[in-house]
């Protein structure tokens, strides 16, 4: 991953259209390099349920450096509720126990994203 808008054109295509919200992660190495992605929950139109647990056993297992966390918003508004905001603040500490750096958690739509780190959340 060379830089931010790598990752948001490739959310977008992945999962920005869905018509439920789906909840991704991206495992980094120390380089930035991709180690793996995995899908961490499919939900309703307006929820999906983060669960932090199987993020962070995860890069444990593949010895991750850094997640990007991504989830998509049906409603085509690229906005972090407050419920997306506390849950980021919960899963940064939780992988900093672990030395994983949570890099961002981007909200994506079929044609705008929204970045948590730029907001000043992370």
């Amino acid at each position: 991953i060379e830089n931010t808008t790598d990752v948001e054109v490739y959310l977008m295509d992945k999962i920005g259209d869905q018509s439920s919200e789906h909840l991704l992660a991206i495992y980094l190495d120390g380089s930035n390099g991709v180690l793996g992605s995995q899908t961490i929950g499919k939900g309703s139109i307006s929820n999906v349920q983060l669960e932090p647990r199987s993020i962070v056993q995860m890069g444990i297992i593949i010895n991750a450096r850094a997640v990007i966390l991504a989830h998509n918003h049906p409603s085509g508004k690229a906005e972090a509720t407050e419920e997306d905001k506390k849950a980021t603040r919960d899963l940064e500490q939780q992988l900093s126990e672990f030395n994983i750096e949570l890099l961002d958690h981007l909200i994506v739509t079929g044609d705008d994203t929204h970045s948590l780190r730029r907001e000043g959340i992370l």
